[in-house]
């Protein structure tokens, strides 16, 4: 009699005859995993072609001003200082009444002009009143300009450097040299002291509790009425014309 197979060998067998019949697996990948490679390779055109759209949207809508039409622009003068240096003559004492120096020799210039001057694109140079004058003069031989600030000293020291900066200013004008020279408040009453060779220009008033009538003349009375009672009423203007200062109510 012939061996029967055993079962392990049968197994072994059919698993062998699975093996050599199955077919072998496809190398042709499914739709499904080639759709992403697809559709990176489509956006790469597709974002070119778009910022080329946009690129030329955009040259289409600038609109260039006939100043903006030349790529070039003109060389600057040579002959105009665009940042001028402007001397502020410093005044006596601190500014606050000795509360931050109380020494005799102190001087100061409020922040307000060094701003207003540099708002205008210039720079500050500090003219100290009380400095040599030999220095004072060589500061004042390299600033564009000079401002008198406002104060209280009209005699003194202070007021014979106002002269001779004056003087040295207008000799500069008559050279043909433009240099500007703004006075403010007490600046301004220097000046008019100076060229008028008057010491006391203000009119001097002793008046107590006197109680006077706004006399608005004819050709004045149209602007007020524009300007500053532009918000009031006509009785108000009445008021106003009619009724002393002293007695006219507190919100007028």
């Amino acid at each position: 009699m012939s061996p029967r197979p055993s079962l392990s060998s049968s197994s072994t067998n059919l698993t062998d005859s699975q093996s050599i019949s199955s077919p072998p697996p496809s190398t042709s990948s499914s739709p499904s995993s080639s759709s992403p490679d697809m559709w990176n390779y489509l956006w790469v055109p597709f974002l070119v072609a778009l910022s080329k759209e946009l690129t030329s949207v955009k040259a289409e809508s600038t609109i260039l001003l006939p100043t903006e039409s030349s790529p070039s622009c003109p060389a600057p003068d040579p002959k105009l200082n665009y940042r001028p240096v402007i001397g502020i003559v410093s005044h006596p004492g601190d500014g606050a009444s000795g509360r931050l120096n109380n020494a005799t020799n102190a001087s100061y210039i409020a922040a307000s002009y060094v701003k207003f001057v540099e708002s205008a694109g210039a720079r500050v140079i500090p003219l100290i009143y009380n400095e040599p004058r030999d220095v004072l003069y060589k500061k004042l031989d390299m600033v564009n300009g000079v401002l008198f600030t406002g104060g209280w000293a009209k005699s003194g020291l202070y007021f014979e450097v106002i002269e001779a900066i004056f003087k040295k200013v207008l000799k500069k004008n008559d050279a043909g040299d433009h240099f500007p020279l703004l006075a403010i408040c007490l600046g301004f009453e220097l000046l008019t002291m100076i060229i008028s060779k008057v010491s006391f220009v203000q009119m001097e008033i002793t008046v107590c509790d006197c109680c006077v009538h706004l006399q608005l003349c004819s050709c004045f009375h149209s602007l007020l009425v524009q300007i500053t009672f532009l918000f009031f009423s006509s009785t108000s203007h009445s008021k106003a014309s009619t009724t002393p200062s002293c007695e006219l109510p507190s919100y007028f």
